[in-house]
């Protein structure tokens, strides 16, 4: 009796013409692949065997099986960091009234950026961090940077001419990561704490955006009329913004939008939902004069 094994018959999925990022494809597992290279062979098995009447020998099929899985482990790719942050640093200062950029301002003798970049190394030794800066500043930062002695490690990366273009290039430089945190570079107060709890919040989630209640009140605006808001509804919202790699690269393949003020707006117009944690009152961005003056 021949084999109803028929190798025609194995479905291996089609992608259609919409542009598909390179980790979804990704997705299309070794185990697949696998399944499908052992079907062919069992099948080439069955096809020699004498007068196609019996079926491959068990004990053959799995030392084939037990080769390719073994001949696949050095092939799988493994992310070298598992955890990311690109750092978006494009103030001008012009809200401070400084000279030079706000990250660039000092509190306690160093610069507002260095204070965030380390602020996540503290958080772990292991974490990729990308700092995206405007083109013209890159040369300046690094002259900065010579005044200290540091062991930080980190990639310094051109930004674009809106927020959404400097996370989309500095995306490129943590594809290799599997959780992409985004944070404000004059952030300079994050914890650890804060981190950590974001990071284990999209393991289970793919997302998590820190967020604090509002103590003030507020009212919004229509036409000639004003009405007040229930301010238990409202969250002010912070970086950290972390989500896995794929969500977030997704998201950034769309076309910029001008409502697109945070990476949770993007990803939320893909149509996913936005997983809130608590923040930090402390975690405070610094935009004003008057944000920085109590570390000078």
């Amino acid at each position: 009796m021949k084999s109803r094994f028929n190798i025609s018959n194995i479905k291996i999925p089609k992608f259609n013409n919409k542009k598909i990022h390179k980790t979804k494809i990704a997705n299309f597992t070794k185990q697949k692949v696998i399944k499908i290279v052992n079907q062919k062979i069992v099948s080439s098995l069955i096809s020699k065997s004498s007068n196609n009447t019996s079926s491959a020998n068990p004990k053959v099929i799995n030392i084939v099986n037990s080769k390719i899985l073994n001949s696949n482990k050095n092939k799988t790719i493994i992310p070298t960091n598992k955890e990311a942050v690109i750092i978006v640093a494009g103030g001008s200062g012009k809200r401070m009234g400084a000279d030079i950029p706000k990250q660039f301002l000092l509190i306690k003798k160093k610069p507002i950026l260095f204070h965030t970049i380390e602020a996540f190394y503290n958080y772990s030794k292991d974490i990729k961090i990308v700092v995206v800066l405007p083109e013209n500043q890159i040369s300046y930062w690094q002259n900065i940077m010579i005044n200290y002695d540091t062991k930080v490690k980190y990639k310094i990366v051109a930004g674009g001419s809106e927020r959404f273009y400097s996370v989309k290039n500095g995306l490129k430089a943590v594809s290799d990561s599997e959780y992409i945190a985004v944070h404000d570079g004059v952030r300079p107060f994050v914890s650890q704490d804060l981190i950590r709890k974001g990071f284990e919040i999209v393991r289970n989630f793919g997302n998590a955006v820190a967020a604090i209640k509002v103590k003030n009140s507020y009212r919004i605006i229509s036409n000639n009329t004003n009405k007040q808001i229930d301010r238990d509804k409202l969250r002010i919202i912070q970086t950290p913004q972390i989500f896995k790699y794929d969500l977030l690269s997704e998201a950034y393949e769309q076309e910029f939008c001008k409502y697109f003020t945070d990476d949770a707006s993007v990803v939320e117009k893909l149509g996913y939902k936005i997983n809130l944690f608590e923040g930090n009152e402390k975690n405070i961005k610094i935009t004003t004069k008057y944000d920085i003056e109590p570390y000078y």
